[in-house]
């Protein structure tokens, strides 16, 4: 699962898929992944319960499968995060694609005191405080994040009561904010308060 070619002073980074019946689309994930112009430390998918093939398609890339009982995106992206052993963790949904440069161009806004970069889906908003973020989720959905490891296992990663499918990565942010953690967007650098 390891990815070689990487410069050595370039911040590791872990790619987790978390994916359920997915073997119609995990190739096109994991090919994005694959094709990172920032070489990425290791690319993890975890076959949350599938019922088809998915498990056996991600076998044939030179990614670690884990297969676990299905227990929702949240519990299988956590599951991915306790194995990572990247710094920064990035998301990707099974059927969802990367752009080459997504990863390399995200890490350019890694900067003192940030410890989440996503792409910006509000450009010219300069700041965002947490009742903005409770109002509108501005961190956008986890394939368009990078975030610090030892932050999101800090925050008690993503909370995967089933209850919260669909919004966990919203609730993600908020309690991140809460924290008082900072991330930037791009290309738009946003400051949280």
């Amino acid at each position: 699962s390891q990815i070689d070619g990487r410069p050595a002073d370039l911040p590791l980074v872990s790619a987790i898929i978390p994916a359920y019946n997915a073997a119609r689309f995990i190739h096109g994930a994991i090919e994005s992944a694959l094709a990172q112009t920032h070489h990425l430390l290791e690319i993890i998918v975890v076959d949350d319960g599938s019922q088809d093939d998915t498990a056996n398609v991600a076998d044939g890339f030179p990614v670690t499968v884990i297969r676990q009982a299905n227990g929702g995106p949240a519990s299988a992206r956590n599951t991915g995060v306790r194995v990572a052993t990247g710094e920064w963790l990035a998301f990707l949904d099974h059927d969802d694609s990367w752009h080459a440069d997504k990863t390399a161009q995200q890490l350019k806004y890694v900067q003192p005191g940030i410890s989440a970069v996503f792409s910006a889906k509000s450009p010219g908003v300069s700041a965002v405080s947490f009742a903005d973020m409770f109002a509108r989720n501005y961190g956008g959905n986890p394939s368009s994040t990078i975030i610090r490891a030892d932050v999101l296992r800090n925050l008690g990663m993503f909370d995967d009561d089933e209850a919260l499918i669909g919004v966990d990565d919203y609730n993600m942010w908020l309690r991140f904010l809460m924290e008082g953690y900072k991330f930037s967007g791009t290309p738009t650098f946003y400051e949280f308060t």
